[in-house]
């Protein structure tokens, strides 16, 4: 770490939280922004759509966690934007972790994961 980060540290952060209060419209945007190319990179390593019916309407598609792990996931990461970020710097392990669905196969297969709990 820099000597000026951490000579400087807390005024730093403090004008960042600031900052962050007095424009966060413009800092939602940017999140939203980054969290769709990460997504769209996602898509694009792994296709654009479903795995197991074909559909194929980004609008309806999403990520479904293989391993019914996404619970662990939410709680490492934190939000899902950070999760989506991660895996689009580490593909391979994307396509380890996570498959296309549409909303519709993704919730019959949690409707079957809960009967079999």
């Amino acid at each position: 770490m820099n000597t000026y980060y951490q000579d400087n540290r807390d005024r730093i952060i403090k004008n960042s939280i600031k900052w962050q209060k007095e424009n966060r419209i413009k800092c939602n945007e940017g999140v939203t922004r980054r969290r769709k190319q990460a997504m769209d990179k996602i898509f694009d390593y792994l296709g654009r759509e479903c795995v197991l019916c074909k559909f194929n309407n980004i609008d309806a598609l999403c990520f479904d966690h293989i391993n019914n792990n996404g619970s662990a996931n939410r709680k490492k990461f934190g939000h899902a934007t950070l999760e989506y970020l991660y895996y689009s710097k580490h593909l391979e392990e994307a396509k380890e972790m996570l498959q296309v669905l549409c909303y519709n196969c993704n919730m019959i297969k949690e409707k079957e994961r809960r009967r079999n709990i």
